[in-house]
């Protein structure tokens, strides 16, 4: 659902803001539940920069992905 998936992506968010190569093995985990929501374009470039070892851009396009996808965590 819709608040678990939000919930992996602050975890995913997490791992990026910490450098913590952990992120590209969970964004591996989450990527086929991203698939298909209307934002593959930003899903492939968050692999290509994962992949890269990027994480300040992926960190940016995670942001934008979330709320592109409505799936901001509530504080």
């Amino acid at each position: 659902d819709n608040g678990e998936l939000a919930a992996s992506l602050e975890d995913l968010r997490s791992h990026i803001a910490d450098n913590n190569l952990k992120a590209r093995k969970l964004f591996a985990a989450l990527s086929a539940k991203l698939s298909g929501r209307g934002a593959d374009a930003e899903i492939g470039e968050l692999a290509n920069r994962l992949a890269r070892l990027d994480f300040r851009e992926a960190l940016a396009i995670l942001d934008n992905l979330t709320a592109k996808l409505g799936l901001e965590q509530k504080s």
